[in-house]
């Protein structure tokens, strides 16, 4: 006879070896589930016996099956949880978009629950901010703190109407130095425009 609870305890060390998400195991989860049904029904034949016949020694057997059945539920309930929390954690490393391979490894309810939590968290960020900022917040534009909030950094070519956040423009000429908002260079620093000094 199998180990009870094995295959509920393969799933979860199969969640635990992985780094990232592994492929969703839906054979082994339908054997666990199986096996909760069949514990299930044993329990109920033999609970039914006991009150028809009054048989000896079956309270053992009956809470070991329960325990089993527990078992097996908290084991299955821990695998799904811990897949969705990654999956809500891929959303705030990849954006809308998952790349293919990490699509494959979901299961079909797993891609719906990206989906509605997709939607969910862009209709949140869409709705903070009020009418001041239009198109509202970006949550996942900056996940870590900036470590300083002024940076240096060189100019590489001449740039016009540089706007500042407080309203006032300013011409930028290739080599010289600025100290900015980390928030206002970085734009410019993706162009290609100002690049960050080190500050030894």
């Amino acid at each position: 006879m199998a180990q009870l609870c094995g295959k509920a305890v393969e799933l979860i060390k199969d969640l635990h070896r992985s780094d990232g998400l592994p492929c969703y195991n839906e054979d082994c989860v339908k054997q666990v589930i199986a096996e909760t049904k069949i514990l299930y029904d044993q329990n109920k034949r033999e609970a039914a016996q006991q009150i028809n016949y009054q048989v000896e020694g079956f309270h053992a057997s009956i809470q070991l099956r329960h325990s089993c059945i527990e078992r097996n539920r908290r084991c299955l309930l821990a695998y799904h949880y811990n897949r969705l929390e990654k999956i809500q954690d891929l959303r705030w490393d990849f954006g809308v978009v998952l790349p293919n391979e990490i699509k494959y490894n979901m299961s079909e309810s797993e891609k719906s629950y990206y989906n509605d939590y997709n939607r969910l968290l862009s209709g949140y960020m869409e709705s903070v901010g009020g009418d001041e900022i239009e198109g509202g917040v970006n949550l996942i534009q900056d996940l870590q703190p900036p470590k300083q909030l002024l940076i240096t950094v060189r100019c590489l070519q001449d740039y016009k109407d540089f706007e500042r956040a407080d309203g006032t423009t300013t011409l930028l000429y290739a080599g010289i130095e600025l100290l900015l908002p980390q928030q206002e260079a970085e734009p410019l620093i993706k162009l290609g425009v100002l690049e960050q000094c080190n500050n030894d």
